[in-house]
Parts: structure tokens; sequence; C-alpha cells
């Protein structure tokens, strides 16, 4: 066994132990920063271990908690558990809307098993779909190794067929004109912002993740997506590594 897999093996063992020390007294039950979410059993000890050291997906609340306004409507792209779609519900004006798209039917009922509570008006929506620009109804869709990493394509442990979703139908279903956009979906983000024209016109804000360690060229498709926002209208309110926040000028 090498060194680095010592290691690994190590630290996987420490956030087992953390989340079973937790779920001992708290259950499937997590506070994240003012809301309480379930992460059911099957969950990683990964994202469970985030959560409990309040590292998970915390740019994109972060940016949420400081640039979004709480009368806009909100449309984010890869809710998983919905952690962040929660948090993101609870700092919303009540009868503003919310649609939430994710990709694995599974995680799709949790999350909206969690954004529920900070909902009371029944505002909130969960769409079980991928975002695909494709001349298609349906996409693969690889799970990954986690509940945060799947992807459109292949190369996962196990992968599904899903529905495919584009931004400018879920505005019309939703009856959404200006809405502010939350976008963490694996390098798909590529497509939408290239084939889409809908977020040029009707989007006031976006949290965007990008992930060039999975893009075709790196750094050099992520520079070209930051500079397609920007030429669009969009100022950059705030950024920590691979997150970016902008605002319509």
């Amino acid at each position: 066994m090498t060194l680095r897999r010592a290691l690994l093996g190590l630290r996987t063992w420490r956030r087992t132990r953390r989340v079973a020390r937790y779920e001992a007294i708290h259950g499937n039950s997590y506070a994240y920063r003012g809301v309480t979410v379930t992460a059911p059993n099957w969950v990683s000890v990964d994202l469970k271990n985030a959560l409990i050291k309040d590292k998970y997906e915390s740019e994109e609340s972060g940016f949420v908690a400081a640039h979004l306004p709480d009368n806009i409507d909100v449309i984010e792209l890869g809710g998983s558990i919905g952690v962040v779609s929660a948090f993101t519900r609870s700092r919303m004006a009540k009868d503003a809307k919310q649609i939430v798209v994710e990709a694995h039917p599974a995680l799709a009922q949790v999350c909206a098993t969690n954004i529920a509570p900070q909902d009371p008006y029944g505002n909130s929506k969960v769409v079980h779909g991928a975002v695909s620009y494709a001349n298609s109804c349906e996409v693969r869709f690889s799970e990954g190794r986690n509940q945060h990493g799947g992807k459109i394509g292949t190369g996962g442990e196990r992968s599904l067929i899903v529905p495919t979703v584009r931004l400018e139908q879920l505005c019309e279903d939703g009856e959404i004109s200006d809405f502010a956009l939350i976008c963490d979906i694996e390098g798909a983000e590529i497509e939408l912002f290239a084939k889409s024209d809908i977020w040029k016109t009707h989007c006031r804000m976006i949290v965007l993740e990008t992930h060039p360690d999975i893009y075709a060229s790196g750094q050099t498709h992520q520079s070209e997506l930051l500079a397609r926002i920007k030429a669009a209208g969009f100022d950059l309110l705030d950024s920590a590594g691979s997150v970016f926040a902008f605002a319509k000028a």
C-alpha cells in the first residue's frame, strides 16, 4: 500500500467515524446555515462530513446570502439533495417562485423533501431531468461516485436515462420572467451558456460553479465561458475558486 492510499484510507475512516458519532445523536437531520436538511443513509459520507464541518457548497450558499435579492424568482440547475435549494428558499420572498432541476430521481425526491419546510406557500418545484440542448428528449446520465458528482454521459459506476430539460421551457412552464440562476451541473454549463439565449435577456443574477477539470480544454474553456457571460452584460460580483457570482449590469 502506498503512502497516498494509506492517507486516503485514514481520512475516510475519520470521516466515517465523525458521521457515525453525529448520527448517533442527531439521526439523519443536519443543520445547515439556519435550515435543517435530511441526508438519508445512502448519502455519501463525504457529503455528510462536509455538512457537519459547514463546508458543503459553502461558496454557492455564501454568494446566495450576500447577493441574491429576496424578491426574485430562482432557477437552480443541479439540486442534489437540496441543501443549497433549501437554504436559498429560506432567503426568498414567500411568493417568489423557485424551480430546482435534479437528474437523479432519488435525489430529486430528497431535494423536494428538504425544500418543503421552507416553502409554506408551495412556490417551489423540483423537476426531474438533466439540462441538455441535444436533439433528444432523453439523455444518459452517470451517477458519479457520490451524490454531487453526477453528470451527463458515461463513466460512472452506474448510469441511467433521464428526460432532458431546457432553460427556456422551465421559464415557460413555471411562468417565470426575470430570474436568478444557480448552476452546478458538472460541465454541462458549457453547452447551456453557448446554446441558450434566455439567460442573456431574462437572467438578473448568476451563481455558477465551473468545472475546468472536466472541460475538454480545461482552463481555456473556463475562460471562454466567463468571457461569454461578461459579453452578455454581466458584471462579476464575487468569486472563490471555481465558483463565480455575476449580476446583470
